[in-house]
């Protein structure tokens, strides 16, 4: 599961927490729901492996089996997407000081050569 799904479980979870009656809670947290098929699919393989089971009963816990994120691996996979994007950033910023670099070198060679004038006057 990624970080994506953990954001959107974390949502849900967040608006559903807002219901102030648990039966009622309790009750959409069936139908409004993140979970990944064990083992995962491709998001092409989603309609044919599950749809005739939701459009039979949205509410009703889906074959083959499907868990929903745990806060504790949300945590990790927040961790670890932080982490991806920290490292992009800086291959990122490494790749444009090159770039610049390269750019102010080519510039450098193209001026033309200065020569300080001066008068004997």
């Amino acid at each position: 599961m990624s970080h994506f799904n953990c954001e959107l479980h974390e949502g849900l979870e967040a608006e559903l927490k807002k219901v102030k009656d648990d039966a009622t809670r309790t009750f959409l947290r069936k139908y409004y729901r993140v979970e990944q098929a064990e083992p995962p699919l491709t998001h092409l393989k989603l309609p044919p492996t599950f749809g005739s089971q939701i459009l039979a009963n949205a509410g009703a816990d889906l074959t083959p089996k499907v868990t929903r994120p745990s806060a504790r691996f949300c945590a990790s996979a927040h961790a670890a997407f932080e982490a991806y994007v920290k490292e992009q950033k800086e291959k990122a910023r490494k790749k444009n000081e090159e770039a610049d670099k390269k750019k102010a070198e080519e510039a450098a060679k193209k001026a033309p050569a200065t020569t300080k004038a001066f008068s004997i006057w």
